[in-house]
């Protein structure tokens, strides 16, 4: 998705997420040193949806991971290349 494209999936705001996965998403956005964390505010929207996917992303990224963080940024950005994912690879 280039910069003149809009997002299928607009980010959710305060209203859209619900306090906690709002808090969550502003503790991922301070993590990554970004004033948004655009996955975590459009999974948000889906409540369920983003209580599941925090600790199987966790197990990816996080220190229960098997893989070292930058082997599994690798794994991430070569599926990103061969998906062409474009908002994988401008992450």
């Amino acid at each position: 998705m280039s910069a003149l494209e809009p997002a299928r999936i607009a980010p959710g705001g305060f209203r859209e997420l619900g306090p906690v996965n709002w808090a969550i998403a502003k503790l991922g956005a301070r993590a990554i040193r970004a004033p948004r964390f655009t996955l975590m505010n459009v999974l948000g929207q889906h409540k369920l949806l983003f209580l599941a996917w925090l600790p199987s992303s966790g197990l990816l990224l996080g220190p229960l991971g098997k893989l070292p963080r930058q082997d599994a940024e690798l794994v991430i950005l070569r599926v990103g290349h061969l998906r062409d994912c474009e908002y994988e690879l401008q992450q």
